[in-house]
């Protein structure tokens, strides 16, 4: 528990650091009124990359095995990449309007708006589709798959899978730095960590996280709301069956293992 507790601390601490440039950066073109979207996708990627750099340096010392020596490695079949997409896709959507309901419950106890909900939203509302694919969709996956399911799980992994996954997911949505992306992001997150630990390769969880930020940044905004919603409905009811397979599959698993256990 002392050393789990110890990186949350090193992320965080590496995370304060990380911020102060992007900030600079933020107040600085607010000053000259640069438009306020490219200024914090950029921002954004500038805290990620620096906060990736500052934690490796940190902990470099600390990381025992590498990825690939605490996990078994193998490729993702093409049906179950799909049944991937399909839980990521339809949980981020049952989370956002979860998030949505949550906030509208809390400023309607208030009386008032303490909450903004769609604030992100608003931010990339009208930047370039081009400019959002490089930074939303390319760069910050990379970056932060790399911080979260490649450095953080090497240094957690020795001390439980089921820890190492949730709390790589718990940080990640904190990392969000807003209440509108928290538990989609934890969800999303706690997903990727789960496929990293069965594939050993991080490079499913930055697909995953891509094809993630490509919906809910590019896509979906830019969809009429009716086709959003068919669209939305499709994705939970694949998720919720695709969830069904996994957990099926699961349950078996583990049936066959303890009743080979029992032969023994």
């Amino acid at each position: 528990m002392k050393i789990i507790l110890k990186q949350m601390f090193i992320l965080f601490i590496t995370m304060i650091p990380a911020m102060i440039p992007a900030v600079m950066v933020m107040t600085l073109c607010d000053l000259i009124n640069l438009p306020e979207g490219p200024v914090y996708i950029v921002s954004t990627n500038l805290y990620s990359i620096l906060w990736l750099l500052l934690y490796r340096y940190s902990t470099n010392h600390s990381r025992k095995k590498k990825l690939k020596g605490l996990v078994n490695t193998r490729e993702l079949r093409p049906i179950e990449w799909i049944r991937c997409c399909l839980i990521v896709l339809g949980g981020s959507v049952v989370f956002s309007l979860f998030t949505e309901w949550i906030i509208d419950v809390i400023n309607l106890l208030f009386g008032k708006q303490v909450i903004t909900s769609d604030s992100v939203g608003d931010l990339i509302e009208n930047i370039p589709v081009y400019w959002l694919i490089l930074c939303v969709v390319i760069i910050a996956p990379i970056i932060e798959e790399i911080l979260f399911r490649q450095l953080l799980l090497e240094n957690l992994l020795p001390y439980g899978t089921c820890k190492a996954v949730l709390l790589s997911g718990v940080l990640f949505g904190v990392m969000h730095l807003n209440v509108e992306q928290s538990l989609y992001s934890i969800f999303v997150g706690s997903i990727f960590g789960a496929v990293v630990v069965r594939t050993g390769k991080v490079k499913y969880a930055i697909y995953l996280h891509m094809m993630t930020n490509l919906f809910g940044g590019v896509i979906f905004p830019r969809l009429p709301v009716e086709r959003t919603v068919m669209i939305s409905i499709a994705l939970v009811l694949g998720g919720l069956v695709s969830a069904g397979i996994e957990i099926n599959k699961y349950i078996r698993k583990k049936y066959r293992f303890n009743t080979c256990q029992e032969q023994e």
